[in-house]
């Protein structure tokens, strides 16, 4: 695989297989990159509290993260290139616009979006979460008595699933109890779910409307990260509830850096505008909620932005701190506070 221009993966002539997968597309990050020589390069603030810069090549990817079995792994993975290479220039359209008054580039932009929100790590590990937590509600029942687990392993016989010698009850039921293993679900069980994840996803964000926004000179840059689409509860208050916001619910604000110079922030209800010239203040709010939703990494063209901390986001920092700050560092399962 090779990159052209844009940053577009295209499948090189010998038809070689990609090792490491992009869940963030390296057209996307070189709004965060500048350039050095033949590659962009990014500045990485890790939760980790390390700093760096690299080349967008080594960012936001996984070893095989679309790779499927057979004997053509990389199969997904040049399909979704070819999507790709139609967000790239809609992008580049809608940011040379300032606006979204055209309805093509529109819709490519809110698939971009949902494409972005749910082929991510976090994505697929809510999912394998879930697969697990019923795969052992399942082996519960089945280990409630020695004679129900004996008699569908009777079953499996009969059915031609299972074959070998008798594992012992006890057995079985002392390493079920003990909690040492995994369960995990097959990329292509994960790719299976993506394509109507997005679908159901997709029309939420088309009925939502989409401010776009670009920072004064004075406020800095937007920065983003290896989980670039923020979902948020537009009322503070809602953030301590149970449960969380999602795409179709009321009251809720999408927030997405589309680049260091442009974001879109989607609502129920909202105005389709340009906001030109934004102050530092809400630059840096932007940021803060980029940096929050962060799986581990957030990436900048360098440390010339700022960030919202403390109650209300009313306290501006610089970007230099952002590695050492206990909110950015501290994360939980959900990568967000």
């Amino acid at each position: 695989m090779s990159d052209d221009e844009n940053g577009v993966r295209t499948k090189s002539a010998g038809g070689s297989t990609a090792k490491r997968h992009h869940y963030v597309p390296e057209f996307y990050l070189k709004g965060f990159a500048v350039p050095r020589k033949k590659e962009h390069q990014t500045t990485v603030i890790d939760r980790s509290g390390r700093t760096f810069a690299t080349a967008i090549k080594n960012v936001a990817a996984e070893t095989g993260f679309n790779a499927i079995d057979g004997p053509q792994p990389d199969v997904v993975e040049n399909a979704f290139a070819s999507i790709e290479a139609e967000f790239a220039p809609a992008l580049a359209r809608i940011a040379a616009a300032k606006s979204l008054a055209n309805d093509q580039d529109r819709e490519i932009l809110m698939y971009f979006i949902a494409w972005l929100a749910i082929r991510n790590p976090r994505f697929r590990e809510t999912f394998r979460q879930f697969q697990a937590n019923v795969s052992k509600q399942i082996v519960d029942l089945s280990l409630a008595s020695r004679e129900r687990w004996e008699g569908q392993v009777k079953q499996m016989e009969a059915a031609g699933v299972r074959k070998g010698p008798a594992v012992d009850y006890e057995v079985v039921k002392e390493f079920h109890e003990s909690g040492k293993y995994k369960i995990e679900v097959p990329v292509e069980r994960h790719l299976e779910i993506a394509a109507p994840a997005v679908d159901a996803v997709f029309p939420h964000l088309m009925r939502r409307g989409w401010t776009l926004m670009s920072p004064s000179s004075a406020a800095g840059e937007f920065i983003s990260s290896d989980h670039p689409v923020c979902l948020t509860w537009s009322d503070p208050a809602r953030q301590a509830g149970f449960y969380g916001p999602g795409f179709g619910l009321e009251g809720t604000t999408v927030v997405v850096p589309l680049r260091h110079d442009l974001a879109a922030i989607g609502t129920f209800g909202g105005r389709e505008v340009f906001l030109d010239g934004l102050k530092e203040i809400n630059a840096a709010r932007v940021n803060r909620t980029v940096a929050a939703y962060a799986l581990r990494q957030v990436y900048a063209r360098g440390y010339g932005f700022v960030y919202a901390t403390g109650e209300g986001g009313t306290t501006l920092r610089k970007g230099s701190r952002l590695v050492g700050d206990s909110d950015f560092r501290r994360t939980n399962d959900e990568g967000h506070e």
